[in-house]
């Protein structure tokens, strides 16, 4: 069974750049609120202390973290989200590879944000572009983001369970 992670603990998990967690926790509930963070479903409604975040949500926040602290608008790192979550289940191969970067393997991204102005806070609401390996297609584009899963992965301090008989 994989760990599950309060709100609190993604925040202490993801300690790379939450140098503020009461901050962080207010960006986790607007992610969630957004759509763009999906806690695990469950049947009780509540205020969201309840939230429960599985290891692969908790990598997830991690690279949106990321996103967030390199400046990029929240919709922006909505549809990034999105894209992600699309790639883990439509396809095989980057589900495999994203595993490959949890387990240490490089995995660079690249992601252009549709226009300029998104990562000045102005937004849009066109998709921005996702690009994994290769940044080729982007040369001399401004306002590129690089992004290498591996490294992210590593700083992320997931709680280990513990072997119990049944």
């Amino acid at each position: 069974m994989d760990p599950e992670l309060t709100a609190a603990e993604l925040v202490l998990a993801i300690r790379a750049c939450c140098d503020d967690p009461k901050y962080w926790l207010t960006v986790v509930a607007s992610l969630v609120k957004e759509g763009s963070l999906k806690p695990m479903p469950t049947t009780r409604r509540g205020t969201g202390h309840r939230r429960r975040f599985s290891p692969t949500e908790a990598r997830i926040a991690a690279v949106l973290f990321e996103l967030k602290a390199m400046g990029l608008h929240h919709v922006q790192i909505g549809h990034v989200s999105q894209i992600l979550r699309n790639g883990l289940e439509d396809m095989p191969g980057f589900r495999e590879r994203w595993e490959a970067a949890a387990d240490g393997k490089p995995m660079p991204i690249f992601i252009m944000p549709a226009t300029p102005t998104a990562n000045r806070g102005f937004g849009s609401d066109e998709l921005p572009w996702v690009q994994v390996d290769s940044d080729s297609y982007f040369r001399g584009a401004k306002g590129l983001f690089k992004l290498e899963l591996a490294s992210i992965f590593k700083e992320i301090e997931l709680p280990k369970l513990e072997e119990t008989e049944t």
